[in-house]
C-alpha cells in the first residue's frame, strides 16, 4: 500500500514526501525489490537535477569571467553523469564542451585537445555500442554527430592555436 503511495508521490514529481514514505516502508521491509528501484530511481532524478544546477552556476561563472572556479564545477559535475543513456551521453558532451571552453579562456590548449579527444571517443562507443546507428532516431543522429563536430573543430582550433 505504501508503496503505491510512494510511486503515485514520485509521478506527481513530490520527491521529498516520496523519500519519507520509502523510509517508513524499509523500516518495515528493507529487502524490498520495488522499494530498491523506486530509491534509485529518485537518487538519478535528483543527481540530474543537481548536475543540471551545476551546469547553469558553472556557465554563469565562465560568463562573469570566473574561469577556475567553474572549471571545478564542471569537473565536479563530469563525475556525477554516468554514461548508461543517450541523454547521459549527450549531457557528459555538453559538460565537456563546457568546460573547454573555460580551459580556451585560460589558453590551456593541452587540456582542450584532452576533452574533445575524450568526447569523440565517447561519441564512437556510444555508436559501437548500439547494434545498428540506424536505429537511432534521425534526430538523435544529428545531435550526435553535432557534438562531433563541434569537439572536432574545437580540437583543431587548439591544435593551430597551440602552435
Amino acid at each position: 500500500m505504501k508503496l503505491r503511495k510512494a510511486r503515485a508521490l514520485k509521478q506527481l514529481k513530490r520527491s521529498v514526501e516520496c523519500r519519507e514514505v520509502l523510509t517508513e516502508v524499509q523500516r518495515l521491509d528493507g529487502n524490498n525489490k520495488e522499494l530498491k528501484q523506486l530509491t534509485d530511481s529518485l537518487d538519478e532524478e535528483d543527481n540530474r537535477r543537481q548536475v543540471d544546477q551545476g551546469k547553469e552556476k558553472a556557465g554563469e561563472l565562465l560568463k562573469s569571467g570566473q574561469v577556475q572556479e567553474a572549471l571545478i564545477i564542471y569537473q565536479d559535475l563530469l563525475k556525477k553523469v554516468s554514461l548508461t543513456g543517450f541523454d547521459d551521453i549527450l549531457l557528459y558532451c555538453s559538460l565537456l564542451l563546457n568546460k573547454s571552453v573555460g580551459h580556451l579562456r585560460m589558453e590551456e590548449y593541452d587540456d582542450i585537445i584532452s576533452l574533445c579527444i575524450r568526447g569523440v571517443k565517447i561519441i564512437k562507443n556510444f555508436r559501437n555500442r548500439v547494434l545498428s546507428f540506424e536505429k537511432i532516431t534521425k534526430d538523435s543522429k544529428e545531435k550526435l554527430m553535432n557534438f562531433e563536430v563541434r569537439f572536432l573543430t574545437r580540437r583543431g582550433n587548439a591544435y593551430l592555436k597551440q602552435g
